[in-house]
């Protein structure tokens, strides 16, 4: 029975090291997004795509570990919000090894020169409940937001002035770690007129 690897893709593959590339390299079926698998077309091994089911992703990896040797891709580091927590409880901790790497967070907290051993981290990935946000903001601690397609920056500014929260800016980081990389902080108003592209973080603070 082979280990499963779970590899932290950082940003993008440019924040691989090569303990990572050897890895990714020597999988039997690489295991990822479509945004990370696109990153090795030119690896010529099987490749699973992961997508919203990830139950299905998991009984993929239980059945073909014992004859292949799997490497999943995950974002930023596997742990933080991510799949390794869902495939380490699945299979045990004793067939799993995990490669983290840097994180969406810590890298639009850097972009800012802002530390964030305080700050308050809310995913809306999947989520419908949304209260915590809102004792966030209350806290004047930093508050980072990882978004999802259903709840992007635009949709969290409208959000937050139908909740009546008022005087904060948001900063929103498009596409970290990409050529097409870009922030900008924004007061909510204009802020819930814009099209953000993903994937994206938000960076929220009182004005």
């Amino acid at each position: 029975m082979h280990k499963v690897f779970i590899v932290g893709m950082g940003l993008s593959a440019r924040d691989l090291t090569e303990q990572h590339l050897e890895i990714i390299r020597s999988a039997d079926i690489l295991v990822g997004g479509q945004r990370h698998l696109d990153q090795f077309d030119h690896l010529p091994m099987p490749k699973e795509r992961i997508t919203g089911d990830v139950v299905r992703i998991i009984r993929f990896i239980q059945n073909h570990r014992a004859d292949s040797r799997i490497v999943v891709l995950a974002s930023g580091d596997p742990l933080f919000f991510g799949i390794g927590a869902r495939i380490v409880k699945a299979l045990g901790e004793e067939a799993v090894t995990l490669l983290p790497n840097i994180t969406s967070i810590a890298a639009a907290f850097a972009r800012i020169k802002t530390p964030w051993s305080e700050a308050v981290i809310i995913s809306l990935h999947g989520r419908g409940r949304r209260y915590p946000l809102l004792e966030a903001l209350k806290s004047h601690r930093p508050v980072a937001v990882l978004t999802d397609a259903g709840q992007s920056p635009q949709w969290l500014a409208r959000w937050l002035m139908k909740k009546g929260v008022g005087h904060t800016e948001m900063a929103v980081f498009e596409q970290l770690g990409t050529y097409r990389e870009t922030s900008d902080w924004n007061p909510l108003n204009p802020a819930a007129e814009i099209a953000f592209s993903s994937p994206n973080v938000v960076i929220l603070k009182p004005m």
